[in-house]
């Protein structure tokens, strides 16, 4: 059972849409198609201010090219109102339909009447969206972490279709941290290294998010620890305001690309860097850039809460606290490097962030 619509009618001082509508329906009589509706006036017929005295012969002399456009406004007007249905405006065939009664449609005397259907919300005609298949085509972007993850799934079977995974595809850079504002980095050996192909990542992305991937996986293992330059001349790490500060613009810029074009979204967050005394530098004091490595991760969860994107805790996932980050799964060695997921690690390191994949 539908619910009445309360009676509508445009009043000596209309705003401009009832204005030209009231002007364009001079002398018309319209009906809109909506089974047995409610009606909503629209017109008084019997003001003769608007209409003059000789108004049954002003309707019957009406136009069906006129009678049309006096409809579109109509519906315009309607469906603005709240108005959902709306049919097709009457033809010339109808010029010789008396107009109602007074009294037969329940108004006042002298209204023409237009049927709608009760201005509620209807969300039958709007499919679901439709939700993406997971993981279905995964594309991996990001830091050499990320590079090391998408290579060593890759190598492990065709497409990671041993994780499931229908198509596997890589646009992440090594030593790349989504810094567009950067073109120079230091490594922990004072090394310093040209990047500017790391500016150019909305490039790079392009051409993957326009297959519209069914998951884009974010995933930053930088632990903090290299130093980049800044545009004022400075190296900076994150827990820098010339850092963070500059490092929360592009992640939201990358989020939202992501977002626009993705079915799913989700972004890691690092972990501690904890190489085995094999693979140590002489003097580094790797617990020393721990500090880095929270920062960093504080900004990639503030600006994922603002976008609405999933956190997958990689970073707590490998290393719980400071003091106990795993270094195997079995007998695989998840980080050799005590930083990128080589070999075995990369396909233990992709299931465990499928499986922690929302819906």
């Amino acid at each position: 059972m539908q619910a009445r619509v309360a009676p509508y009618s445009v009043t000596s001082r209309p705003t401009n849409t009832e204005a030209k509508v009231h002007r364009r329906a001079e002398g018309k009589g319209c009906a809109l198609r909506a089974g047995a509706a409610p009606f909503v006036v629209i017109q008084n017929l019997d003001d003769p201010r608007e209409h003059g005295t000789d108004l049954e012969g002003r309707l019957r002399s009406a136009s069906q090219r006129r009678t049309r456009r006096v409809m579109v406004a109509l519906c315009a007007l309607l469906s603005w109102s709240g108005v959902t249905a709306c049919g097709s405006a009457p033809t010339a065939s109808s010029e010789s339909d008396p107009v109602p009664a007074p009294g037969t449609s329940g108004l006042p005397s002298g209204t023409v009447a237009v049927s709608a259907t009760a201005a509620t919300p209807s969300t039958s005609s709007v499919p679901p969206k439709a939700v993406a298949p997971k993981p279905g085509r995964v594309l991996v972007v990001g830091d050499s972490v990320a590079f090391s993850v998408a290579a060593s799934v890759l190598a492990a079977s065709p497409n990671g279709s041993a994780l499931g995974i229908s198509e596997l595809t890589s646009k992440a850079v090594i030593a790349c941290t989504l810094a567009r504002w950067a073109t120079k980095a230091r490594a922990v050996d004072g090394k310093v290294s040209d990047v500017p192909v790391c500016t150019t990542w909305p490039q790079m992305w392009q051409p993957e998010l326009a297959t519209h991937p069914d998951t884009s996986l974010l995933i930053i293992g930088n632990p903090g620890a290299q130093e980049l330059l800044s545009p004022d001349g400075q190296w900076v790490r994150p827990c820098d305001a010339g850092y963070s500060d500059r490092y929360r613009v592009d992640l939201r810029d990358a989020m939202a690309m992501l977002k626009a074009s993705s079915g799913r979204v989700a972004v890691t967050t690092a972990g501690y860097w904890r190489p085995p005394p094999s693979r140590a530098l002489p003097g580094v004091d790797y617990k020393s850039f721990d500090p880095h490595t929270d920062c960093l991760n504080k900004v990639i969860r503030e600006v994922a809460a603002e976008a609405g994107v999933p956190v997958l805790d990689m970073g707590a996932w490998i290393c719980p606290s400071p003091d106990s980050c795993r270094l195997t799964e079995g007998s695989v060695m998840l980080r050799p490097d005590g930083i990128h997921y080589d070999g075995p690690g990369g396909p233990i390191a992709m299931q465990w962030l499928l499986s922690q994949l929302p819906d």
